[in-house]
């Protein structure tokens, strides 16, 4: 086997260099851009969170006056703010500000510890996680369980997946009602950006590849 020529070694060396130089950059812009999709994402999950616990909250108060001024007392006029404040949850959930999340509301009867799901926006919102519920009420603040094992490097070779955001807030509902609304965003704004973003980097990724290869080249003679 004939050896190579110096210039044929120096073509080489000068892709080998290029490929390791332009593909660790490329890999740590794409992570770096995923990265700050991942920190909107979770941004956005804690905002719609904030909205609708505030929401909530609103409500019950709204429902406890109202069910007073009806001239209701005791055991009655709770289990009628719990009902009108029912009936107003799905209006809570179609305005703009929360339009981009997905809700489930679960209760907890004061003589039961088995949760009931009493409303949800959508089947996105409906996850399975009765230890998740739990444990939010046992504690009494805001749980986030997803997403779980995200990867911010696949997108870079297949479809952008950042996961699904779970948040489980705990509520003080009428009638003595425990309450868990989920908060569930599913970031495909975010993840679109990433997808839209891929073949740009690659673009120019093998561009850059070139050019490295062509300096090399005229460096080396």
């Amino acid at each position: 086997m004939r050896p190579l020529s110096i210039r044929a070694r120096v073509l080489y060396l000068a892709i080998v260099f290029a490929v390791l130089l332009v593909g660790s950059v490329t890999l740590a812009t794409y992570f770096f851009v995923a990265d700050g999709m991942a920190s909107s994402a979770q941004n956005t999950t804690w905002r719609l969170t904030r909205l609708a616990s505030q929401a909530v909250a609103k409500a019950t108060t709204t429902a406890k006056l109202q069910a007073a001024s009806e001239g209701l007392f005791g055991e009655d006029r709770e289990q009628e703010a719990f009902r009108l404040l029912m009936r107003t949850v799905p209006d809570l959930f179609t305005v703009g500000a929360v339009e981009e999340g997905a809700f489930a509301l679960y209760v907890q009867d004061a003589d039961e510890s088995q949760f009931r799901l009493v409303w949800f926006s959508d089947d996105r919102a409906v996850v399975d996680d009765a230890d998740g519920l739990v444990q939010t009420l046992s504690d009494r603040q805001p749980l986030q369980t997803g997403p779980v094992d995200r990867d911010l490097l696949t997108g870079m070779f297949t479809r952008a997946d950042l996961g699904k955001y779970i948040v489980h807030v705990p509520l003080d509902l009428p009638d003595n009602m425990a309450g868990v609304i989920d908060v569930v965003y599913l970031p495909t704004r975010e993840e679109g950006i990433l997808d839209s973003a891929r073949s740009p980097m690659f673009i120019v990724g093998v561009f850059a590849m070139m050019i490295a290869v062509l300096m090399m080249q005229v460096i080396m003679g």
